[in-house]
């Protein structure tokens, strides 16, 4: 399949707008972690301040509600890095299509041009934080609820 003169633009316009749409998904999800972890953080300092008297009902609620809410984040985080390996599979396709000139697919890229490594990496090390925020809720609501 040889690209025509339409083909040709309409696939590097893909492209194109698929690394837009990688960059616009990873940066929204960052900006998320970010928001979120500033408001566990708060939170738990504001508890933790000790100027406000909760019930253990209310403590249990609060950790509950913000463990299960770091387990969806991590959820998220897992399907966001699945979309991101999708598209950049597809850009990988079409820069070789782009590079061919349609001619078959036969050029191997060495680089990709989307840092699927970087996404990657990023996924893992902000799952670690939401992992440590849920055993540091689970052992705050146990310690008030059984130790004061």
């Amino acid at each position: 399949m040889d690209l025509d003169e339409i083909q040709q633009p309409m696939l590097e316009n893909k492209v194109k707008e698929m690394h837009s749409n990688v960059r616009h998904i990873t940066q929204l999800a960052m900006n998320w972690f970010v928001f979120f972890v500033t408001i566990n953080y708060a939170t738990m300092g504001w508890l933790a301040g000790g100027t406000v008297s909760l019930n253990r009902g209310i403590i249990s609620l609060i950790a509950s509600v913000f463990i299960i809410q770091n387990f969806l984040g991590i959820v998220s985080l897992n399907e966001t890095e699945a979309v991101l390996t999708k598209m950049t599979n597809q850009v990988v396709w079409y820069e070789k299509l782009l590079i061919n000139k349609g001619h078959g697919l036969c050029i191997e890229i060495k680089a990709k041009s989307i840092p699927i490594e970087l996404y990657t990496n990023l996924k893992k090390y902000t799952s670690w934080v939401l992992i440590s925020l849920i055993v540091a809720w689970a052992l705050y609501a146990i310690i008030r609820l059984f130790l004061t």
